[in-house]
């Protein structure tokens, strides 16, 4: 595993993976610029032909109550194994069910990639193999990765649609 990804700390309450990381290792891009032509192809640059691995909140406990998220996963990825484990929250009252599932393939991620711009209801979720991370919500896409010559190829093909408001 690389450096960059033992910075990266997954918990819904805390920071987005996107502000964990200086800003060489990181892009973002907000939805409304992005297509599924451009989305496919940041996915393959991303990736490559790595093994993907999902990781999304599931639900929360509180004392002896489980509250499940609707997050209909169930719907785009294929899904044959999984490891459960809990974060607890910073006051310690709750206790987040985070799912780790490997092997997802590309284009299940593209398909709720384009359902999440669409308004599908969004799941606390990433995706990342050995280098890289990607975020997805429903206002943006964020990736982060040790290589930064990623970064710089992406930031140069795509300099018209990438998301510098952040930036510092």
């Amino acid at each position: 595993m690389s450096a960059i990804m033992n910075e990266i700390s997954i918990n819904p309450e805390g920071v987005t993976p996107f502000f964990q990381v200086h800003s060489e290792k990181r892009v973002k891009f907000s939805w409304d610029k992005l297509d599924k032509n451009i989305v496919t192809d940041l996915i393959h640059t991303i990736f490559g032909e790595t093994q993907i691995t999902m990781t999304v909140l599931i639900g929360c406990s509180y004392e002896l109550n489980f509250v499940k998220e609707k997050t209909g996963i169930g719907k785009f990825f294929t899904i044959t194994n999984w490891k459960e484990t809990f974060i607890e929250s910073e006051d310690r009252e709750l206790q987040f069910a985070i799912v780790q599932i490997e092997r997802i393939k590309r284009d299940e991620i593209i398909n709720y990639c384009m359902k999440i711009k669409n308004g599908h209801p969004q799941a606390y979720i990433t995706f990342k193999d050995e280098t890289s991370l990607l975020y997805v919500s429903t206002d943006v896409m964020d990736i982060v990765s040790q290589d930064r010559s990623l970064f710089t190829d992406l930031k140069k093909k795509y300099h018209d649609i990438v998301d510098v408001y952040w930036e510092a």
